[in-house]
C-alpha cells in the first residue's frame, strides 16, 4: 500500500489523519466487494471524498455529493436507507459513498469484479477545494480470484494406451489460469506421472482444465483400492480432494469360466491337453490353478488318506501347465485359454478327475471345472473283414464291394481303394468319379466305448471289356499300425455276356450235279465257364437266296430239304474267360440254276428272325 500526502497546517486545527484503503486480499470473481478508506481529526466541513480507478494509463474518476447523509433510491418494499450517499458517477457496477461522524469521515466503493478489473488500482482522496488541502491513499493492484468448480473422479472411454485405465478430473470456472498443485494418488501412493494439465478458456474469460493419471490395469489387483486426487488452486488454499475405489468406477466384471475342453478319446501313452478358456474378466489378472483327484477306492469302507482329495499340480517332466497368453481387444476385458498336457496311464489316470481352478479380485470363492472322470483307453489296430461283393457280376449292373473295419482305437483311420485292370502291372488309387462311387460312413463306437468299427463301400458299374479280370484293393491306415491294412478282391468274372459274332461268307459257283461243301466260320465269345446252356449256344441252320439273270434277289427260305446237310463245332481257347469260335459247313449237290448261301449266328438269347 502506498500512501501520498498534501497538506498544510490551519490556524487553530490539528491535522487530520487518514488510514489506508481497507480491501480484501482476493477479491472473488463475480461476488461484490466494499473497499473502504477514512479520515479522523478537524478537517474542513466541506471536506469531501474521491475514488479513482486506474489501471496503466486509464484514469476514472469516481465521486460523491457534498452531502453527508443523503438517502439512496428506495428499495422493493419502499424503505430507505439512512446514512447512505447517493452515488454521482456509476461506472460498470462502481458506486462510491461517503459517511460523517464527528471527526471521522468515512468513504466506500462498492463494485462486483470482473475479469477485466484484474490487476486495476484504487485511489482514495480526501480534499477541500479553497483551502487547498488534500491527502490521499492508493490500494495495491486488485487481484480477482474465482474457486474452481471440481468434478468427480471419472474413467475416460478412450484408452490409449489400453493397457492403461485413463482417471480423469475436470476442473472449471476458475481464475487465474494457473493452478498451484495437482497430485495424484493409487493406493496411497503419490504418483508424479499425470500427463500435463490441459487449459481451455471460458467465454467470461475463465478456465477450465482437466487433469488425467492413467494407471496400468495390473495395478488394479483390489476392489477396494483407492484412487484420489488433490488440488490447491494456490499455496495459501486448502486443497480440494476427490476420491474413487475401484470396486464403484464400474469397470469390475467376473471371469466367464467354460467347461473342460477335451478329446473325446483318451488313449494311453499318448498325449493329451485339457484345455479351459476364461473370457470377459477386468482386470485381466488371474490366479489359475490345475489340480488332480484320483478315482476313490472302492475296495475299503474307508477311504485311504488323501485318496479323493484335490492334489495340486505343479509344472513336472509329467505334466506340462500353459496358463496362456492374455488377451484383449479394447483393454476392457480380458480373455485366455489355460491347458494342461499329459500322457495318461491305465494305472493313474484311469477315473481320475482334472480340476481347473480360477481366482479373480472380484470373486469371492473361486470358480472350478472338472474333467469329469477320464475313461483311458488302449490302442487297438484295426481289423479288416473279407470284402463282399454279389454272387453273380453281370455287365451293366451296378455291383458295391464293401470293406468292415472293425475294434480299431482311436477313431481316426483312412480309407483307400485302388484297382489293377486285366493285363496291368500295379494297382492305382480311385478317387469319386462318374464310374467309382467310394462312401465310408464316421465311425461308430461299440458299446464299451473302447473300439469303434466302420463300413467303408465301392460302388461300380462292370464294363467290358475293361472291367474283366479287374482286381480291387481295400487300403486301412491308422495310428497304430507302421503298415496300412489291405484286403483285396479278384479277378472279377463277369457272367451272361455275349461279345457279337464276327462271321464270314463264303460264295462258290460249281458246275450241275457235282457235290460242293460250303465251310462258314464265326466268332464270338460268352464268357461263361462250365455255362449250364453251353450246348444251346451254336449257329443255327443256313439259308439260301436265289439270284436272277439281272441280279435281283429271290425269296431266302430256310434250308431244310434233305439234300442239304450241315455240321457245326465250338472250339473253346481255353477254359477261362477266354472267347469261342464256332464253325459250320453245308454240304448239296449243286443245280443249274446260281444261288449264294449265307450262313447266320445267335446268341442264346436271341430270336431267330427266319
Amino acid at each position: 500500500m502506498t500512501a501520498a500526502y498534501f497538506w498544510c497546517r490551519w490556524k487553530g486545527t490539528h491535522t487530520p489523519i487518514s488510514t489506508d484503503v481497507v480491501r480484501p486480499e482476493r477479491c472473488l470473481l463475480g461476488q461484490e466487494v466494499t473497499l473502504t478508506c477514512s479520515m479522523e481529526g478537524k478537517f474542513p466541513k466541506n471536506t469531501t471524498a474521491m475514488w479513482e480507478r486506474v489501471h496503466g494509463e486509464e484514469k476514472i474518476v469516481i465521486r460523491t455529493d457534498r452531502v453527508s447523509k443523503v438517502r439512496v433510491p428506495a428499495d422493493e418494499k419502499g424503505q430507505q436507507s439512512q446514512g447512505a450517499g447517493r452515488p454521482l458517477l456509476h461506472y460498470q457496477g462502481w458506486r462510491a459513498t461517503e459517511e460523517r461522524s464527528g471527526t471521522c469521515l468515512m468513504a466506500s466503493l462498492t463494485f462486483t469484479p470482473a475479469v477485466q478489473d484484474d490487476g486495476v488500482h484504487v485511489r482514495c482522496s480526501f480534499h477541500h477545494k479553497t483551502r487547498r488541502f488534500c491527502e490521499q491513499r492508493e490500494s495495491w493492484e486488485i487481484r480477482l480470484w474465482a474457486r474452481p468448480q471440481v468434478s468427480e473422479i471419472q474413467v475416460l472411454p478412450q484408452w490409449k494406451p489400453r493397457d492403461q485405465v485413463p482417471f480423469a478430473v475436470q476442473i472449471q470456472n476458475f481464475y487465474p489460469k494457473e493452478i498451484h498443485q495437482i497430485q495424484w494418488h493409487c493406493d496411497g501412493t503419490a504418483w508424479d506421472t499425470s500427463e500435463p494439465t490441459q487449459y481451455s478458456p471460458n467465454q467470461d474469460l475463465t478456465f477450465n482444465a482437466i487433469s488425467v493419471l492413467r494407471v496400468p490395469s495390473e495395478r488394479l489387483n483390489h476392489p477396494d483400492l483407492r484412487v484420489r486426487v488433490s488440488i490447491q488452486q494456490s499455496h495459501k488454499d486448502t486443497p480440494m480432494e476427490r476420491e474413487i475405489r475401484v470396486r464403484d468406477t464400474g469397470l469390475l466384471r467376473p471371469p466367464e469360466v467354460s467347461e473342460i475342453c477335451k478329446p473325446e478319446s483318451v488313449m494311453a501313452g499318448e498325449e493329451t491337453t485339457l484345455s479351459c478358456c476364461v473370457v470377459g474378466h477386468f482386470p485381466g489378472l488371474l490366479n489359475v490353478s490345475w489340480l488332480r483327484r484320483d478315482r476313490p477306492a472302492t475296495t475299503s469302507l474307508r477311504k485311504q488318506p488323501g485318496k479323493g482329495d484335490l492334489v495340486p499340480i505343479e509344472n513336472s517332466p509329467e505334466y506340462r501347465i500353459d496358463p496362456g497368453a492374455l488377451r484383449t481387444k479394447d483393454g476392457k476385458s480380458f480373455h485366455q485359454e489355460t491347458t494342461l498336457s499329459f500322457t495318461p496311464s491305465m494305472q493313474r489316470d484311469q477315473g481320475a478327475e482334472y480340476v481347473c481352478r480360477v481366482g479373480h479380485i472380484i470373486l469371492e470363492t473361486s470358480t472350478e471345472r472338472s474333467s469329469g472322470e477320464l475313461q483311458v483307453t488302449v490302442p487297438q489296430p484295426p481289423v479288416l473283414g473279407e470284402i463282399s461283393q454279389p454272387q453273380v457280376l453281370a455287365p451293366g449292373t451296378p455291383v458295391t464291394l464293401s470293406c468292415r473295419i472293425s475294434r480299431f482305437y482311436p477313431k481316426e483311420l483312412s480309407v483307400t481303394w485302388y484297382r489293377k485292370g486285366r493285363g496291368e502291372m500295379s494297382f492305382r488309387p480311385l478317387d469319386n468319379s462318374d464310374t467309382h462311387k467310394i462312401v465310408t460312413s464316421d465311425p461308430k463306437a461299440a458299446p464299451d466305448k473302447k473300439s469303434y468299427s466302420v463300413a467303408s463301400q465301392l460302388s461300380l458299374t462292370p464294363l467290358v471289356p475293361e472291367d474283366n479280370g479287374a482286381e480291387y484293393r481295400c487300403h486301412v491306415r491308422h495310428g497304430t499300425l507302421g503298415e496300412p491294412k489291405t484286403k483285396s478282391i479278384g479277378p472279377l468274372e463277369l457272367q451272361g455276356l455275349f461279345y457279337a459274332p464276327q462271321d464270314s461268307e463264303t460264295r462258290r459257283h460249281s458246275s450241275h450235279g457235282s457235290s460242293e461243301t460250303l465251310p462258314y466260320e464265326h466268332s464270338g465269345a460268352l464268357q461263361v465257364p462250365s455255362h449250364p446252356n453251353r450246348d444251346m449256344l451254336v449257329a443255327q441252320p443256313s439259308h439260301r437266296q436265289a439270284v436272277g439273270s439281272a441280279g435281283d434277289r429271290g425269296p431266302a427260305p430256310n434250308i431244310s430239304e434233305s439234300k442239304y446237310q450241315t455240321s457245326h463245332a465250338a472250339h473253346p481257347e481255353n477254359s477261362g474267360f477266354s472267347p469261342h469260335r464256332y464253325s459250320q459247313s453245308l454240304q448239296f449237290h449243286p443245280t443249274s440254276t446260281q444261288h449264294r448261301y449265307s450262313s447266320r449266328s445267335l446268341s442264346s438269347h436271341e430270336k431267330s428272325p427266319f
